[in-house]
Order: C-alpha cells, then structure tokens, then sequence
C-alpha cells in the first residue's frame, strides 16, 4: 500500500527494507507485495527479482538461482523429491513448493516493465529503463565471472547459445537487448518440470502450468540448435506425460 501511495519516493528506503522483508519467507503476502513494489518502484526491480528467484530457487532445489552460464547448475533429481515427500531434510511444505512454482510462473522475470503488469497500471518509462539497463549489466557480468574456469568445450558452448538466444530474441523483439531480465529456459528444464513427477497432483499441476507460462514467451522455442531441441523436448515430453496421467 505504502509503494502504491508514494511510489519511486521509496527508492532510497528499499536497499534497507528488502532483507529484512524476504527474511519473512514465501508467503501470498510477500508475492504480493513484490508485484506491487517491483512495478510502482522501478528502481528497485531488478534487486527485488534477483531476490525473488534466489528465494524460490532455494525452495525448489535448495540453493540460490544460479544465472547462465554458471559453472554449476541447479538441477533436481529424484532423490531430492523423495526428501521432499519424506520430510526429511528438505523442510518446505508442500504448500511453499506449490507456491514458489506459482510465483515462478506469474512474476515478471523480464527486464522492462509490463504494461498489462498484475499491480495494474503505467509505470514509469525512465525508471523501467534504467532498471533494464542495470539488470542487463549485472547479468552480463555473473555470466562472465562463471565462465572463467569452466571447461573449454563447456564455454564455447555456453557462449554459442546465449549468442544465439540474443539473436532470435532479438528478430521477434527489437527492444530485446535493453530488456533481456533473466533467462529461465534452464531453470525450468533442471528444476521446475521434474516437479511434474511429485506425489502432490497440486504440485504437479503448478509445475506443468508454470513450465507452459514460462516457455511460451521464452526465445528458446525458436530456435532449432541441439542444445535447444533437448531443452524443448525435454520439458514438452514430461508435460505429455503429466497431461495423460492427471487427464482426470
């Protein structure tokens, strides 16, 4: 209430109130009010996304989201789901894994300001940029720093599919480059769709509509290298699966 009251004046105050605010843990509440935030103080966008994704990374797969190009990869195997439904050492319920697969879904990872936004209205054009930009170079520079150190075939061909996703995005989306934000293609093939294998058919369920709501505005459905036919395929081919058995 108070980002919609006052707006970009909040700026300032945000670095201070931001840790101490995701420290509360995913709730609606918190998804709410990240929406609000992110869209009435663009400033603060791309800090409350990199915030956000590390929070519902941790959930989903249990350690910070790690952007492209990392020389790890968060990826979940069967065992981490048998934690999940054993209650063992994975403490999150059922309820937060379900919802941290709806917020992944239907929060703006993007890094321009959406004016069909679900807080509702025009944004600031200045600020979005700025953030766009801000966004833009950091990623870029993670992307780089992962890089150094990792096998040489491994980075080439790591570099061949982020040139690649820039340029396809680029011919559907000529404003691509100053609003590129995060590329979860990965993060939904390792972690997000083998939640469509989980006992809870409310978790399966949000895992297939999140996967659909991520991919069907993601480049990498354009594109016709290996590397993102096993993406692609990988994700349509569990999605099938899901679809048939939860038919009921």
């Amino acid at each position: 209430m108070i980002a919609i009251a006052v707006g970009q004046t909040m700026t300032k105050y945000m670095e201070a109130l931001l840790d101490p605010i995701f420290a509360c843990g995913l709730s609606d509440a918190l998804t709410q009010a990240l929406v609000d935030m992110a869209h009435y103080i663009p400033p603060a966008r791309p800090t409350i996304q990199e915030k956000l994704l590390d929070l519902l990374s941790t959930v989903l797969s249990g350690r910070p989201f790690q952007p492209l190009g990392s020389p790890h990869t968060n990826v979940v195997n069967p065992s981490s789901l048998r934690e999940h439904r054993e209650g063992q050492p994975i403490e999150h319920t059922e309820a937060e894994i379900a919802l941290a697969l709806q917020t992944l879904g239907s929060f703006d990872f993007s890094g321009k300001q959406s004016h069909s936004s679900m807080a509702g209205s025009m944004s600031n054009s200045t600020g979005s940029a700025a953030s766009s930009n801000t966004r833009s170079s950091a990623h870029d520079d993670a992307t780089t720093t992962g890089l150094h150190g990792m096998h040489e075939g491994r980075r080439h061909y790591i570099i061949e599919n982020v040139l690649e996703t820039t340029t396809t995005a680029t011919a559907f989306d000529p404003d691509y480059e100053n609003n590129a934000g995060y590329i979860l293609n990965e993060f939904v093939h390792d972690v997000a769709i083998q939640y469509a294998e989980h006992d809870s058919p409310a978790i399966r369920k949000a895992a297939a509509l999140t996967c659909c709501q991520l991919f069907v505005k993601d480049p990498i459905v354009h594109q016709v290298s290996r590397h993102a036919v096993r993406i692609v395929s990988g994700v349509i081919e569990k999605l099938l699966a899901v679809a048939v058995a939860d038919s009921g």
